[in-house]
């Protein structure tokens, strides 16, 4: 049995995962939230480094930090 199916052209609304208070992405606390078409990424701030994704998404970038050890007394 050969099922046929005609398609015609539709306009998807899209949802925009990034709107705040949706809920609808999973983007790290100060990550970059990007809507695209059914879809988001997610993307770090300057200074940091990761994917933007979960609860460890985005560390601070060791090469960019102003850390400076304290060397004792």
């Amino acid at each position: 049995m050969l099922l046929s199916v005609n398609c015609i052209d539709h306009m998807l609304a899209d949802i925009d995962e990034c709107a705040v208070g949706s809920g609808s992405n999973r983007c790290f606390k100060i990550a970059r939230c990007n809507n695209t078409m059914g879809n988001y990424t997610c993307s770090c701030p300057e200074g940091h480094t990761g994917d933007g994704y979960g609860e460890t998404g985005c560390e601070p970038d060791p090469k960019t930090t102003n850390f400076k050890p304290f060397i004792g007394m």
